[in-house]
């Protein structure tokens, strides 16, 4: 079914004082003009054409397009279309169905409803494109390369089928589809399937090597087990054979990304860490005591605290500290790190002390380095975080209590019981841990990821969510993605025992399951529902809907036997589903064809899923059932009885949407069309005359005469109008009528057109039926003239603009039509002070990635926002420049990221800074730079210290710096401060392996197994 079927339906408002249906009537025997010989050759073509894509046809190669035929009937059809337009209208309307019908449904180009031999031709180009993504993955590992460029080719082909395999499933006919699919996308997945296990390999050995060279050899050993791992699996699965060079490549790239980690864990010596206390002169200023309490604002302060005997609470007042040395605490002390960073190792080593440190504050982190623990008598009350690793080498059993979101965590005490109230990055248990070392994972709470090198005990309500196992260990609920090495155990709290070769069994399977539901998805949401050829019936979708769902929730299963079944059951649901689909040379009456429909159109409703598609096409099949002769009388008795109708907000169909869908819902007493713009007339309401509530609010409606049927109100029960935010009412004078009749009384009546635009009200419509409405109960809420004051407008854009604001949903529309507005106001000498006040007087603003708009965007819209304190413009690639931020003096944190900004400028007004109060600015990855001076003006200012400034430029590219611009500033920031340079131009590295993403590829990273 095409938008034709739809146009049928189509009424004009103009017919709502009579019967609704009118009906093109086709004469076949009518024509006999020379344009039926056009209209004849194009048919002729079409079916030519028809024939050259079928694969019953003598063509037996797919990938040949019939381009002489092609480009013949589009010829014929433009001839055929020109010589009927001189035709009297009813011959010009049968000639001009028979083209939409028998040619144009073969060739047209329209989006909305792509022509079967377009469809044909656009897979066949989707599918070339995909080929050649294939063949260069396929000569890459034919050739047994296996690098960068094979990691490319890889993610090029994953995309490619991914972009192009929606074009290769609208191909028409499911025979000829599916070996297009065959042709093109299967064997593409074949190929990719094979590169899985070498890529993989390849990602690891990279990031193995990576890791050895930064020193995070745990990491690197992870990796190269990881490598091994998925050599192995290569070789199970059948594409790596021993006996072939690919083995070779990769054993040889393996093996020496070991030697080359041996190498560096063999001779690498740990420079000794330095220790704590402090010596030196502490400013008065920095080291301020109140009883047992000391405030530190500098690292020598915070030793000399560390240092006091008779000081039991430490407070943090500023940022401080060195990133290369380790600061000792050996005693019972609580610090308050406050909104403030320590840079630097914090080691506490209490030994048999007894008691409890708390260590407490609101910096992300609170520590920028590492946190060791080791004292057998301590107990830890931790609520900061820290950006390194929190090393437990011996606490009090179950006094590490974990308070901060995200930490990662080393535990080596033989017998700790660590709680986690929040949730936790990698845990990695080793060292001394043994089965009496004990996680209490507390409910509601994730840990990201375990590495579990030594025996451990895992319990409470909380989850694991991924897990690397090398001894054995006690679960309470196994992670949804495990690895175990072999020989090793995993025991549930139940007693019940896993091997690590059924773990990893039900990982593989997953990953297979995963695979299959994709695709189970993908057939499902690209097969239509409807009885023609190539579609299914609703029932069959919801079938295999089901399946899939059930599906996913085997994914959380840890049975291998359930994952294995519950791949074989979606295997057989999809072969299932497309038995069901309708074939080319199915034969269906117009009543079965309807009834079908009804189907369809009963099960969407019940369910509350119906859709303009489904509704459209059930009354189609009813009226061509009808003009078959059938007797459709049953079917009539159902859509009448259906009193209420929700289409509300179902804006989209690939038919044109219109009352004249609703012809048949006689019996309708509630509907709902609100948020369909495509509703532009109430002509297809006439027969609905037991309405109660109507509402069409936020549709396109021109006019409301439905209402009136010359003599009386067309809907006599008729209580709740619902016509808000109408921006194309021409006449309410229907409503005028309604009000005019013998007996009417506004009590109980709703008729709200709140929002509402009417284009004129020349004879006070609006004022008539207030009058009407008057010392009644009834409720009148009027429309507004689109003819209003500037500052009516500004004051309606203001409205607009709060309310956005305050839901979290504002955009650049209606910010820029806000300040447009105002403006007007002011240019017609409005007061506006009141308005002026309200944007001057909000403080935080976030415009981050919100990037397009009907209007230019620019800094220029913010002028008026000159009590802004917080402003976030990350992500608008709109944004060139900042000059309509010089007002905005309070300024305390800026955001320009990924904008498209040139210079900085802005921060300096020719004497001074311009934000004197701004310590916080982001301005990462902006490729647009060329200058930075107005940075280095600032910091030649008088006075000026960046202590606690943030200048983070990191990511982005500065053009040039011929006057070392980024030397000066950086030799002007010192401890507590931050400045982050950008890039010079040529100086900026090119990507590396580590940026590349590979689709549907699984790997070992940060210790976990993780699934790409």
């Amino acid at each position: 079914m095409n938008k034709k079927i739809a146009s049928k339906l189509v009424v004009s408002s103009a017919l709502v004082s009579s019967a609704f249906v009118s009906t093109i009537n086709v004469d076949a025997a009518a024509q006999s003009s020379s344009a039926e010989k056009w209209v004849k050759e194009a048919e002729n073509l079409a079916g030519t054409l028809k024939w050259a894509i079928s694969i019953e046809s003598a063509n037996t190669d797919i990938t040949e397009i019939p381009w002489d035929y092609y480009n013949q009937t589009k010829d014929a059809l433009k001839k055929a279309r020109e010589a009927i337009k001189s035709l009297p209208v009813k011959e010009r309307t049968i000639l001009e169905t028979r083209l939409n019908e028998n040619v144009e449904l073969y060739v047209s180009t329209n989006p909305n409803k792509v022509g079967r031999v377009v469809a044909y031709i656009d897979a066949v180009t989707a599918g070339k494109k995909i080929e050649e993504k294939k063949k260069a993955l396929a000569e890459k590992l034919q050739k047994n390369e296996i690098d960068n460029t094979t990691e490319k080719a890889y993610h090029e082909l994953t995309k490619e089928i991914r972009k192009q395999g929606i074009l290769l499933d609208r191909v028409y006919g499911y025979s000829t589809r599916q070996i297009i699919r065959d042709h093109f996308k299967k064997s593409a997945e074949q190929v990719k399937e094979e590169a899985l296990y070498p890529v993989s390999i390849k990602i690891e050995i990279d990031r193995a090597n990576e890791a050895t060279a930064a020193g995070k050899y745990e990491e690197a050993k992870k990796r190269l087990e990881s490598a091994n791992y998925f050599l192995e699996r290569g070789i199970e699965k059948g594409f790596i054979k021993r006996e072939n060079a690919l083995y070779t490549t990769l054993s040889e790239k393996i093996n020496a990304s070991t030697e080359y980690y041996k190498a560096n864990t063999e001779t690498k010596v740990e420079n000794p860490s330095s220790g704590g206390g402090g010596g030196g002169y502490v400013p008065p200023a920095d080291y301020i005591v109140n009883g047992t309490t000391a405030t530190v604002r500098s690292a020598v302060a915070f030793e000399k605290a560390l240092g006091e005997g008779a000081i039991k609470d430490i407070k943090l007042a500023a940022s401080f500290g060195d990133a290369n040395k380790v600061y000792k605490l050996n005693r019972i002390v609580n610090v308050d790190f406050g909104s403030y960073t320590l840079n630097g190792d914090l080691t506490i080593e209490t030994r048999a002390e007894e008691g409890t440190i708390k260590l407490k504050g609101s910096g992300n982190p609170a520590i920028r380095g590492n946190l060791t623990v080791n004292g057998s008598n301590l107990t830890v009350n931790n609520s900061i975080v820290v950006s390194g690793e929190i090393n437990l080498l011996d606490v009090k059993a179950g006094t590490w209590n974990e308070n901060a979101e995200g930490n990662k965590l080393t535990i080596e005490d033989k017998d700790a019981i660590v709680n986690l109230k929040k949730n936790t990055g990698r845990i990695t248990v080793k060292g001394k841990a043994t089965e009496s070392t004990t996680i209490n994972v507390g409910a509601g709470v994730t840990v990201a990821s375990l590495v579990a090198d030594n025996p451990v005990h895992i319990k409470g309500e909380g989850v694991v969510a991924a897990a690397v196992i090398n001894a054995n260990v006690i679960m309470g609920t196994l992670p949804e993605r495990i690895f175990v090495e072999d020989g090793f155990t995993i025991t549930k709290s139940t007693g019940e025992q896993y091997t690590s070769e059924e773990l990893n069994a039900i990982t593989d399977n997953k990953l297979v399951l995963e695979f299959i539901i994709e695709d189970a998805k993908s057939l499902n949401k690209n097969t239509v529902a409807g009885t023609k050829p190539g579609q299914v019936s609703q029932a069959a979708k919801d079938a295999l809907g089901t399946a899939i769902t059930t599906a996913e929730g085997i994914l959380n299963d840890t049975n291998v036997t359930d994952v294995t079944n519950a791949v074989t059951a979606l295997e057989i649901a999809i072969a299932t589903f497309e038995k069901a689909i309708v074939t080319d040379d199915a034969e269906v009456t117009p009543l079965e064809q309807a009834i079908a429909a009804k189907e369809n159109f009963k099960t969407a409703y019940a369910s509350e899923k119906l859709d303009w598609d489904t509704l459209i096409t059930a009354i189609h099949y009813l009226n061509e059932a009808e003009k078959a002769g059938a007797d459709v009388k049953a079917l009539k008795d159902y859509y009448a009885g259906i009193d209420s109708l929700d289409m509300s907000n179902k804006d989209t169909s690939r038919y044109d949407i219109s009352t004249g869908a609703l012809v048949d819902f006689t019996g309708l007493t509630n509907l709902d069309l609100s948020g369909v713009t495509s509703i532009t007339e109430l002509g297809g309401l006439v027969g609905l005359t037991k309405l109660t509530t109507l509402n069409i609010s936020g549709t396109k409606v021109k006019e409301l005469n439905v209402l009136w049927n010359e003599t009386e109100a067309r809907f006599p029960d008729l209580t709740n109008l619902q016509a808000e935010n109408i921006d194309t009412l021409t006449s309410i004078g229907g409503l005028v009528e309604v009000t005019n009749a013998a007996g009417f009384s506004p009590a109980g009546l709703t008729w709200n057109l709140s929002g509402s635009i009417l284009a004129e009200d020349p004879h006070d419509h609006i004022g008539y039926i207030t009058t009407k409405f008057q010392n009644s109960d009834g409720t009148f809420t009027a429309p507004k003239l689109a003819k209003s004051t500037p500052l009516e407008q500004a004051i309606a854009a203001k409205g607009n603009f709060e309310t956005a604001y305050a839901n979290g949903t504002l955009d650049w529309d209606t910010l820029i039509t806000a300040i447009y507005y105002l403006n007007e106001a002011r240019a017609a000498k409005e007061e506006v002070s009141d308005l002026e006040a309200y944007y001057a007087g909000i403080e935080s603003l976030d415009m981050s990635n919100k990037d397009t708009s009907k209007y230019a965007i620019s800094t220029g819209a913010l002028v008026d926002f000159t009590g802004l304190t917080n402003l976030d413009l990350s992500g608008v690639t709109n944004i060139t420049e900042l000059g309509g931020l010089v007002g905005a003096t309070d300024l305390t944190t800026l955001n320009i990221s990924g904008t498209k900004v040139k210079e900085l400028n802005v921060l300096w007004n020719e004497t001074e800074a311009r934000f004197p109060d701004l310590t916080n600015l982001q301005a990462e990855n902006i490729d647009t730079l060329t200058s930075i001076g107005g940075l280095v003006e600032v910091t030649n200012v008088a006075g000026f210290s960046p202590a606690g400034l943030t200048w983070n430029l990191s990511g982005s590219i500065l053009a040039e710096d011929p006057h070392d611009h980024i030397g000066h500033i950086t030799s002007k920031f010192t401890n507590g401060s931050t400045f982050t340079a950008p890039m010079v131009k040529d100086s900026a590295p090119a990507p590396t392996a580590e940026t590349l993403n590979i689709d549907e590829t699984f790997t070992l990273q940060d210790g976990i197994v993780s699934f790409i």
